[in-house]
């Protein structure tokens, strides 16, 4: 008896060849595996080792040799017209160029052979833009993933889980810290709550700090979570130190998400030990989470949604749900005119 046939790796086409696409890991060792961290499309698909980096695309001659060299990449294009006058299938395509260039890309994708996308978020710079790719997925039956990495943190999905079934209580309120753009990192705490907790009505738009970008500055907004729990995220300027941190109190104790994911502190209520009949939070404990492995789970999630079918943790619909909440708050902030 013959054994079992191994199944052929699935073939991936790189649109842009920046950071994300390969940039973060190219100190990394080509054949590492988990642990240690991996933070690029390229990085994530060798890691997980059912993948074959088959094309890229990348106007940048210099910069696609580069990344062809470094990720054993077979074929490179300058455009993705050349790419698609090739005659070549693939059964991935990332996203990893500008936002700016997000609408066209994914327009173009959904006329070449290509059985499901992964972008990079915000899925593009326009909220109606977002609407129509999202639409033109849906109808195409093109399974399209949105890389809010978080999601597939196993860590965040047990504690979503723990929230769900009630063993921390009601959520009191939530405080999160970051910088770098509203729609650049703050959608990522929108969706990371909107996928631990529930979603979130944008109610006001106070400072507006100039960290990032003109059309993406970072913006202190307020909304209202399940229940009409008030979220409070609160700016801190880039150019100083890059922040990202989210704190629910609850009933029991509170979670605080730190080191942007990468830990999760448990505080629980206790009696005070200093004084009596005073309920306070305890100094807590520390749970590591699966941050530098959760791109790893997302292209996993993505090889078995093509195989088997398998529904995708994160795509275009809370993509676009996290979009829309935070293009409200830019509207407000814009109405109010504040900046600093």
């Amino acid at each position: 008896m013959s054994a079992a046939r191994k199944p052929e790796p699935l073939s991936v086409l790189i649109v842009g060849c920046g950071a994300i696409a390969g940039g973060y890991d190219e100190r990394r060792p080509p054949t590492a595996k988990k642990g240690g961290g991996v933070f690029s499309h390229a990085g994530a698909y060798r890691a997980h080792g059912g993948f074959r980096l088959a094309a890229c695309v990348e106007p940048d001659a210099a910069r696609r040799r580069a990344f062809m060299a470094r990720w054993k990449v077979t074929r490179g294009f300058a455009s993705l017209a050349d790419c698609r006058r090739s005659g070549l299938a693939f059964d991935v395509a990332s996203v990893c160029v500008p936002t700016a260039l997000h609408e066209a890309t994914l327009t173009a994708l959904l006329a070449m052979p290509v059985r499901a996308v992964f972008a990079e978020k915000p899925l593009t710079d326009d909220v109606a833009a977002s609407r129509r790719i999202v639409r033109a997925h849906a109808k195409a039956r093109r399974p399209l993933a949105v890389n809010y990495f978080r999601r597939w943190d196993p860590v965040m999905a047990a504690l979503r889980a723990e929230l769900a079934r009630g063993e921390w209580g009601r959520v009191q309120n939530v405080v999160a810290h970051y910088g770098k753009g509203l729609f650049n990192c703050g959608s990522h705490v929108v969706d990371l709550l909107g996928f631990l907790w529930g979603p979130l009505a944008p109610k006001a738009a106070l400072r507006v700090l100039d960290d990032h970008t003109a059309a993406d500055p970072t913006v202190d907004a307020v909304f209202a979570g399940p229940g009409g729990a008030p979220v409070y995220l609160v700016g801190t300027d880039s150019r100083r130190f890059f922040d990202f941190e989210i704190a629910l109190t609850t009933d029991k104790g509170r979670l605080v998400i730190e080191e942007q994911g990468q830990r999760l502190r448990l505080r629980r209520v206790g009696l005070s030990p200093l004084f009596a009949g005073y309920r306070v939070l305890e100094r807590g404990r520390w749970r590591a989470t699966g941050f530098g492995d959760a791109l790893i789970a997302a292209v996993g999630n993505m090889h078995r949604c093509v195989t088997r079918r398998e529904r995708l943790i994160s795509d275009g619909r809370n993509a676009l749900a996290a979009q829309e909440a935070c293009a409200a708050i830019m509207a407000l902030a814009k109405a109010k005119g504040r900046k600093s």
